[in-house]
């Protein structure tokens, strides 16, 4: 499935050629065709004279509720936005993101359905007229971030524009990525968060080391550590008490009346002690 966009070539005729999934590549963008906007404060990054995308902290937050909201099953959804193009370049600005209702949800695949596309078209029609799908968002529930198969072939067909791009979010991990395309195929790239509200954090969910990093530079944090543990305080014996009871020593056998109790290693009255022999050497 190829479509035709205002990036692609031109053929002799005018019309736009479409491009094939060999050739693309976010660097086909051509800054020219996007209007001019300087980017929003960010974190996470600096800005670089390439194409680089921007979310919101708000549009990661909602894509997280979503995700923790069935955490055995793939979700799914669209980025929505637009891109524009600075000094440094051109540039992708996620603004808002749909949840794909009516998905096909498996445990570990997600698939757009007629029905998905109809209640996007619907939002994007009365809430976002003068935005674009950017992309797509789906979960990892405990899978990590990487791209499948499947996620290939929904990006190349769904999602084919070279300023499109892919968004994947494991909930368990806490954990997401980017992916772009470069080079005909979508590959991992850093994003840059504009912090429109604050980052949620859930205490049930280990955010992962990368989520923790970025979290702990985005609030100013320079280290992480470990609470410390108070000294051990060490307790003094207690004092001897004469009058204290003393504790129950080893129960001996009652002797009858008129008896006396005999030396360790001796034989009683009328037999004969044992006979101690030498070990033979």
């Amino acid at each position: 499935m190829t479509t035709k966009t205002p990036i692609d070539a031109t053929d002799d005729d005018g019309s736009l050629a479409p491009v094939s999934r060999a050739n693309r590549d976010a660097a086909q963008i051509v800054v020219t065709d996007w209007p001019r906007r300087d980017m929003p404060a960010f974190t996470g990054g600096a800005r670089e004279p390439r194409y680089q995308v921007l979310v919101r902290q708000s549009v990661l937050n909602k894509i997280h509720r979503h995700g923790k909201s069935v955490e055995e099953t793939e979700v799914c959804g669209v980025l929505v936005g637009n891109v524009h193009h600075d000094a440094a370049g051109p540039w992708l600005y996620v603004e808002q993101a749909i949840e794909g209702n009516g998905a096909t949800e498996r445990a570990a695949q997600v698939t757009f359905t007629a029905e998905t596309w109809a209640h996007i078209q619907l939002v994007m029609d009365r809430d976002y007229p003068d935005r674009r799908i950017l992309g797509w968002y789906h979960t990892h529930p405990g899978f990590g971030i990487f791209l499948s198969d499947m996620d290939v072939f929904i990006q190349d067909n769904f999602f084919g524009e070279p300023w499109q791009v892919a968004l994947v979010y494991d909930p368990k991990a806490g954990e997401e990525g980017l992916f772009l395309w470069r080079n005909g195929r979508p590959q991992p790239d850093p994003f840059l968060v504009e912090s429109d509200e604050p980052g949620r954090i859930d205490p049930h969910h280990h955010p992962g080391p990368r989520r923790l990093l970025r979290h702990a530079r985005e609030h100013g944090v320079g280290r992480c550590r470990r609470p410390r543990r108070p000294p051990r305080r060490h307790r003094a014996p207690p004092a001897h008490d004469p009058d204290a009871p003393r504790a129950p020593g080893p129960l001996l056998p009652r002797l009858a009346p008129g008896r006396r109790r005999l030396p360790a290693g001796s034989a009683p009255p009328g037999t004969r002690a044992p006979a101690h022999h030498a070990p033979v050497r």
